[in-house]
């Protein structure tokens, strides 16, 4: 029974680091949420390649989307959008993500979030806008979905995959 418990506690660990809120963060006094991710048992270049053909595979074109890809340092650089109706009409909220990594583990960094719609032009999150907690809601739960989809692609690296 002990173990069991202490299993679903390792297990359910990855699940508490994704639950991050975005916050303003103190030193750069811009919205943010970061959190570092254990990955066992794979090396940097692993992660960092992994992480690459995610990206590729999520965003349209990740050419476009990735700013920095630096493999030495171990570091990911992208922006993106997603597409969302707040506000009864359609609008994108925009983003920086910015991927870290080292052995063992990964260390994402989502921040520069705005809303822009045709209506309303672009409205950074620091600024005062109608609804601020409904588009912040949103845009955790977007967070949450792209860090899990990350963090269950690099695990599959961890699969010995002959074929």
């Amino acid at each position: 029974m002990k173990k069991t418990l202490i299993l679903f506690l390792f297990a359910a660990l990855p699940l508490f680091i994704v639950a991050q809120t975005i916050e303003v963060n103190p030193e750069t006094k811009r919205y943010s949420t970061s959190a570092v991710v254990p990955i066992d048992s794979t090396v940097m270049d692993v992660l960092y390649t992994k992480a690459l053909e995610w990206v590729s595979m999520n965003y349209k074109s990740a050419k476009d989307v990735t700013k920095l890809a630096d493999k030495e340092s171990g570091k990911i650089i992208c922006t993106g959008s997603y597409k969302t109706s707040l506000f009864m009409k359609e609008g994108w909220i925009e983003y920086t993500m910015i991927l870290d990594f080292k052995d063992n583990r990964y260390r994402y960094t989502f921040t520069n979030f705005s809303y822009y719609s045709k209506g309303s032009g672009t409205l950074n999150f620091e600024d005062s806008m109608i609804g601020k907690k409904k588009v912040i809601g949103t845009t955790e739960e977007k967070v949450k979905e792209s860090v899990e989809g990350l963090t269950a692609h690099l695990k599959k690296a961890k699969t010995n995959d002959k074929w």
